[in-house]
């Protein structure tokens, strides 16, 4: 067992059962930053401020929310929008912080490309940052589900479709995935699990791996120049700064991160006030609630017991009827000829 002294201080008995002051010089005060690089370099940090944010405004919204296909979409549109305090507020800030996830998660994409910071030795920080972009995007499917309106069901149809595979025809995977033959209470249940929970979990333990994969090879510079850290790093402590090529990342290099951050800020609330009038960015076509599809079966020798009127809100499973062309234009004659389109002949 190790030998535990008398601690002066908080601080030294962490130390001593969890080596924080270790932990602080490895990932903080003596994690050694290029000196050429730009403000680019701080997206990842911008980005994983603006994930923070998701996480409190979702907090927020999820005490509110019902994942019910029959009181889903009042809970957001109804409840969250006009009746708590600050509702809209923190939907509109939900809402907006999504979109730039994604343009800062493109920013900081084209960096690593335009400088190589792919290239050998750095395969693991591009490959976790790639599963971060897909973990995001994930992130955002599950959550554009949960307000239930018209384009949230129908974009959830064609999504879960994809993995039908085309002409693979692997309907049951897309059956499974759903719960249910359309989307339904299965399918939003299953959605607001992955968003709350599972994919967050993801996104923190990716976030974890993509800063540990950074601590071996280094953050890239502009030039792309490698040289040895551990030797620019003693010519920093030893107070020749203008001589040595690197800055400790915390605190040099993370006061420009908080800096970035609240200088991004500012333009973040601007354009919150903007949505805020109008809800200018919220698609019209999903304030309207989800209806689920009519699935009907075409009965063998009759005309279909329905008003012609609701071909449009109707849903025929096409495996089945769409490659039958007989069956299809026999359905179509019952249809008329039940509606008095076509008269009998005498």
């Amino acid at each position: 067992m190790a030998k535990f002294e008398k601690a002066k201080n908080l601080n030294e008995w962490m130390d001593q059962r969890l080596a924080v002051n270790t932990l602080k010089k490895v990932m903080n005060t003596e994690y050694w930053i290029p000196k050429d690089i730009n403000f680019l370099w701080a997206m990842g940090m911008v980005l994983a401020a603006t994930f923070g944010i998701l996480t409190i405004s979702g907090i927020f919204l999820l005490m509110y929310y019902k994942p019910d296909t029959a009181t889903a979409f009042d809970s957001v549109n109804y409840t969250i929008m006009t009746e708590v305090g600050y509702g809209w507020l923190w939907r509109h800030i939900h809402g907006i912080g999504a979109s730039l996830v994604f343009l800062i998660i493109y920013i900081h994409m084209l960096t690593g490309i335009y400088y190589g910071s792919y290239k050998k030795g750095r395969e693991l920080i591009w490959l976790s940052g790639m599963g971060l972009f897909v973990a995001f995007s994930a992130e955002a499917f599950s959550g554009y589900m949960l307000p239930w309106g018209q384009m949230s069901y129908w974009a959830g149809m064609v999504i879960t479709n994809l993995f039908s595979g085309g002409s693979l025809e692997a309907y049951g995977l897309v059956e499974w995935i759903r719960g249910d033959y359309v989307p339904g209470d299965a399918y939003l249940t299953r959605f607001f699990m992955l968003h709350v929970f599972l994919l967050p979990l993801v996104i923190i333990g990716l976030i974890v791996l993509h800063f540990g994969t950074l601590r071996i090879p280094h953050v890239n510079n502009q030039e792309g120049e490698e040289f040895d850290y551990g030797e620019h790093a003693e010519l920093y402590k030893a107070g020749k700064v203008k001589e040595s090529k690197v800055i400790p990342f915390s605190p040099v290099f993370l006061s420009k991160d908080v800096f970035l951050i609240l200088s991004s800020s500012t333009p973040y609330s601007f354009f919150s006030s903007l949505v805020m009038i109008g809800n200018a960015i919220h698609n019209t076509k999903n304030v309207s609630a989800a209806t689920r599809p009519i699935t009907f079966q075409i009965p063998s020798g009759g005309s279909l017991p329905i008003n012609v009127n609701t071909i449009k809100s109707t849903t025929i499973n096409q495996n089945q009827y769409l490659k039958s062309p007989l069956l299809l234009a026999g359905a179509t004659f019952g249809l008329l000829s039940k509606n008095g389109s076509i008269k009998k002949i005498t």
